[in-house]
C-alpha cells in the first residue's frame, strides 16, 4: 500500500494556528477571571473576618464582664446581707450577756474562780458564780433557806458530779441547764434537760442558743 505525499496548505496552518490562538486566549481570560474572582472574594471574607472577629470578641467580653458585674452585685448584696445579720445578731447577744441572769455552780472555789474569769471574758454583766455550798444543803439534798432559783435565768453545772446534778433537777422546776464539763453522762436521770458543753466554744454557743430559747418563750 502506498500514500500520497501531502501538500503543505499555509493558509490552513494559519486558520488552525488562529483558532488555536483564540481558544488558548480564551481559556487564559476565563482562567484569570476565575483567579481574580477567588482573589476578590478572599479578600472580601478576609475583611469582613477582620472585621467582625474584633466585633464579636468586643461582644463575648461585654457579655462576660455584664455577667461577672452581676455576680458580683449579687455577692455584694449577699454579703451585706449577712453582715447585717451578723451585726443583728451580735447586738442581740450583747444585750442577752448585759440582762441574762446566770448563777454558775461549781465544786469549789478554783473552779469558782475560772468561771469568772470566763464570764468577763466573754462580757457578761448579771450572773453570779457560786460553789456548790453556797445555795445548797447536801446532807438534806435541798437548796439553803432564802434561795430562790426564779430569780435566775439558767443554772450552770460546772464540774459537777452527776450524783448532785441527779439531786438538784429532782428539787428544781426549771426546765432547762447547761453542764459544763461534766462526767458520767449517762447515769444523769433527766438529760433531756441538760445541754452539755466540753469546750470555752461549746459554752458559749449552747449558752446562747438557751437564753435565746428564753428570750422567744417570753415573747409568746
Amino acid at each position: 500500500m502506498s500514500f500520497e505525499k501531502s501538500k503543505f496548505d499555509k493558509a490552513n496552518f494559519d486558520s488552525i494556528t488562529n483558532s488555536i490562538e483564540k481558544i488558548y486566549e480564551q481559556k487564559y481570560q476565563e482562567l484569570s477571571l476565575r483567579l481574580a474572582q477567588r482573589e476578590f472574594y478572599w479578600t472580601i471574607g478576609g475583611g469582613v473576618i477582620v472585621f467582625i472577629v474584633p466585633i464579636v470578641l468586643i461582644l463575648i467580653v461585654r457579655y462576660f464582664t455584664k455577667q461577672t458585674q452581676q455576680k458580683v452585685a449579687e455577692l455584694a448584696e449577699g454579703n451585706v446581707k449577712n453582715l447585717k445579720q451578723i451585726v443583728m445578731d451580735y447586738e442581740f447577744e450583747s444585750q442577752l450577756c448585759k440582762k441574762s441572769n446566770i448563777l454558775i455552780l461549781s465544786e469549789n472555789e478554783r473552779e469558782k474562780n475560772q468561771m469568772i474569769s470566763l464570764m468577763n471574758q466573754l462580757q457578761f454583766k448579771k450572773y453570779k458564780s457560786a460553789t456548790v455550798n453556797d445555795i445548797w444543803v447536801v446532807s438534806q439534798k435541798k437548796y439553803q433557806n432564802g434561795f430562790n432559783e426564779d430569780e435566775y435565768d439558767l443554772l450552770v453545772f460546772n464540774h459537777i458530779n452527776e450524783e448532785l446534778i441527779n439531786e438538784i433537777l429532782i428539787k428544781s422546776a426549771k426546765e432547762i441547764f447547761l453542764s459544763y464539763y461534766t462526767n458520767g453522762q449517762q447515769t444523769i436521770i433527766d438529760r433531756n434537760r441538760i445541754n452539755f458543753a466540753n469546750s470555752k466554744f461549746t459554752f458559749y454557743a449552747r449558752l446562747m442558743e438557751i437564753l435565746k430559747f428564753h428570750y422567744l418563750t417570753d415573747l409568746i
